[in-house]
């Protein structure tokens, strides 16, 4: 395995991913699906799995061409790489979206989470205890990080055993005799 060849494919995918993710969350902000019009945005938060799933098929698929052969250690280790690039570019721009760009997001969440909970017939008590419970999650200066080892290393990880369905590998023939 040509371990150069391999990182450079690391490093272009989850570049890409990155700039991606931050493209989808900029569109998001700027067309206001993520504040005035949640409710049908939301719907669209599938395209944070879609983005890497496609793009981590991607590398998984040209790497294999290139070598004919990656195994379940070898696709995991491609799509961890690019998850942790993507993360290292993506997590810093989605803490200045949210603290700079568009600190109004949350509120948003939570008055969309009130609406739900409203409308599924909770308690007032039960609808402030969770309220609460969500706007502590968000306040903890951690909390902003806190899906970098399901982005990095969970989500990666489960994509890569899943190209082991989509992507078979080249059957290697040997001659008998």
């Amino acid at each position: 395995m040509n371990i150069s060849r391999l990182l450079k494919n690391i490093l272009r995918y989850g570049l890409l991913l990155g700039l991606a993710l931050c493209l989808y969350t900029t569109l998001m902000w700027l067309t206001q699906l993520d504040t005035r019009y949640l409710a049908t945005g939301q719907y669209l938060d599938i395209v944070v799995v879609l983005l890497p799933i496609g793009f981590m098929s991607a590398a998984i698929r040209q790497h294999k061409r290139r070598q004919g052969y990656l195994g379940a250690g070898q696709r995991i280790a491609v799509s961890v790489g690019i998850g942790h690039v993507a993360e290292l570019l993506y997590r810093p721009y989605l803490y200045a979206y949210h603290t700079r760009l568009n600190p109004e997001w949350f509120s948003a969440v939570l008055a969309l989470k009130r609406t739900e909970l409203m409308a599924a017939g909770r308690s007032a008590q039960n609808i402030t205890t969770e309220l609460a419970r969500l706007q502590a999650t968000h306040a903890r200066p951690a909390g902003m990080f806190a899906g970098w080892w399901v982005s990095a290393f969970v989500l990666p990880a489960l994509i890569a055993l899943l190209t082991l369905l989509f992507l078979r590998n080249q059957s290697v023939k040997t001659q008998a005799g």
